[in-house]
């Protein structure tokens, strides 16, 4: 049985890490065709179309994918598969709505004058692939619960070749590129969602039932989570706005272009993280805390290597990539790719760990915590601007990424101790 658990979650990592690569390329050269063919403006708003729609699937990630991630693993394969179809179908019914919310906040933004007809058309389809995106967040999630690898990967790439192609398309010169790429997520996302639906239907199914007790339960751990995580994500991606409000949107782009070249390694650590909130959940009732605390410093010791080994070599022809892949001049490159390596790095150890405080339930604690995080961050980047320019949204964001570690590893101390002198129940609270 035991054997049968750690070669299931051996294939499971290895898809991860799969999957991640190749998604990992695919943001890299939806941002390289971009950066290349489009102007800076179109450049920055995708990044702020990204990173709202980024702030989308958090949020959901937090409200619903990760306490269901959390409890699922822990109950029997029959309520678990009718708690993730009822939750399914039971989020399901503000689809439409969404959407035609989306289609009237177009219509009347264009219409009335209120917004640009590029504006209003980014704006009315980024709901949309708002919605879309929440769909297939949460269909990876479940794929991710029932450890179906070959599915998970087939939904991304059917996300992935649909998203270039939408991004060729918005780079070719025809149209708004902006609202093209907006289109792009959208289209992408419903139909690597669609794929997903269908793949559980035939393969397990979505069981209906009521929802009301199963959202009783996920309020107890969606409630923090949800609020740290809408503060981690307004320091960790509040520096575009800062940018864009301080500066231009030429800061933007700039400091966005440079983060391209880190791009493969901080999804490969979102990827990563996504797989280890069920899992280190699972490996909680499975060996105990210590030593899944132990397995998930062997996961940093092994991708911290490869990333070691990334950087360098982008350390070394970062001025042959920027000049001759991306075709762009940043003033403060060196500057701004060191800033954006340290934090990529500390990143790793936040992103691993958190899973273990998470999957023990302690969510008030990082909700606090990240705020802390978040307050310095924010002021180091808004007050920092006219002393360092752009680089202060950078060096905010390390500082503020090095203070949430802080937290985190005093967080997981304490649960240790606690553990060994009195046997704390899981989802219990600092």
């Amino acid at each position: 049985m035991k054997l049968s658990l750690r070669s299931g979650v051996v294939r499971l990592f290895s898809a991860a890490v799969v999957d991640q690569v190749l998604l990992s390329a695919a943001s890299f050269l939806m941002g390289l065709i971009l950066v290349r063919y489009t102007s800076d403006t179109d450049y920055a708003l995708f990044v702020i179309l990204q990173s709202t729609l980024l702030l989308v699937t958090t949020v959901h990630s937090s409200a619903v994918c990760g306490p269901v991630a959390i409890l699922a693993p822990k109950t029997a394969p029959e309520p678990k598969r009718e708690m993730i179809g009822i939750i399914w179908h039971s989020q399901n019914r503000l689809r439409w709505p969404t959407l035609l919310a989306g289609v009237a906040t177009a219509a009347i933004g264009d219409l009335t004058g209120i917004l640009q007809r590029q504006s209003a058309l980014v704006l009315g389809i980024g709901i949309i692939a708002g919605w879309w995106a929440v769909e297939r967040n949460y269909v990876r999630n479940a794929l991710i619960i029932y450890s179906r690898p070959r599915l998970l990967l087939t939904v991304d790439a059917v996300y992935v070749v649909v998203l270039l192609a939408g991004t060729l398309w918005a780079a070719s010169g025809i149209g708004m590129p902006a609202v093209w790429v907006t289109v792009a997520f959208a289209v992408a996302a419903y139909l690597s969602s669609v794929v997903g639906d269908r793949a559980v239907a035939k393969q397990i199914g979505w069981p209906r039932g009521k929802a009301g007790p199963l959202w009783r339960d996920l309020r107890s751990l969606s409630f923090w989570a949800v609020i740290g995580a809408f503060i981690y994500w307004l320091f960790s991606r509040s520096y575009v706005y800062i940018l864009a409000a301080r500066l231009d949107l030429k800061a933007v782009a700039d400091v966005n272009v440079v983060r391209l070249m880190v791009m493969p390694a901080i999804l490969l650590i979102l990827g990563l993280q996504s797989v280890l909130t069920p899992v280190a959940s699972a490996w909680i009732a499975e060996v105990g805390f210590d030593r899944m605390l132990r397995r998930l410093n062997v996961i940093i010791v092994a991708v911290g290597a490869c990333e070691i080994a990334y950087f360098g070599l982008i350390w070394m022809f970062r001025g042959w990539v920027m000049a001759t892949v991306m075709h762009k001049h940043i003033g403060q490159l060196d500057l701004f790719l060191l800033l954006w390596l340290v934090w990529a790095f500390v990143s790793l150890f936040r992103e691993v760990l958190v899973t273990a405080v998470y999957a023990f339930g302690r969510l008030r604690w990082l909700a606090w915590q990240i705020g802390v995080s978040a307050a310095i961050a924010l002021c180091i980047a808004w007050f920092g601007i006219p002393w360092w320019g752009a680089a202060a949204a950078l060096i905010a964001l390390v500082v503020g990424e090095v203070t949430n570690l802080a937290g985190i590893i005093y967080a997981i101390r304490k649960m240790q101790s606690e553990i060994r002198l009195n046997g704390v129940a899981a989802y219990s609270d600092i």
